[in-house]
């Protein structure tokens, strides 16, 4: 449903008007890992996770959820394709999350440049390009797993 667009992150739960509907659904998906649950559940809960939020908005507390609930399945996990399911997955949700958040400012860029060419200035806007956002996303992911798994010696 929420790939097809019937869950968004605008839709009111009629539960409860103060809450999100996405956000009742992200909750649901997160309380159902357990570290010692079959893979092929572990595998389904990173797959909705996933759709979730590379085709919904999700804010706060249930992106943290999301991001949460898969790290933990990378570091839990004894199935190998689960752990590297969920790290590439937390990689890719971390893509989309930060391409999204790139597409925001430069909207923003281009407003605030046709104000301030409206008003007589001119300003330039200096980007990074070293690395792109998916190799910086990459390595983010790489080291946060690395340092965790070394610091708590899961592996």
């Amino acid at each position: 449903m929420m790939a097809f667009g019937y869950i968004d992150g605008k839709t009111k739960y009629e539960g409860d008007q103060n809450q999100l509907l996405i956000d009742v659904v992200i909750s649901t998906i997160g309380s159902c890992f357990e570290p010692n649950q079959e893979d092929n559940v572990q595998l389904r809960i990173i797959g909705a996770l996933h759709t979730a939020v590379t085709s919904c908005d999700v804010h706060g507390k249930s992106l943290r959820l999301t991001v949460k609930t898969c790290f933990n399945i990378h570091l839990v996990s004894k199935n190998v394709i689960n752990q590297k399911t969920a790290k590439a997955t937390l990689t890719q949700m971390l893509n989309t999350i930060f391409q999204k958040m790139e597409s925001q400012m430069m909207h923003q860029v281009k407003i605030d440049e046709q104000t301030s060419t409206t008003n007589g200035t001119s300003e330039t806007v200096e980007k990074n390009e070293n690395m792109s956002t998916q190799e910086n996303v990459q390595e983010l992911v790489t080291q946060m797993l690395d340092n965790v798994a070394n610091r708590f010696d899961v592996r």
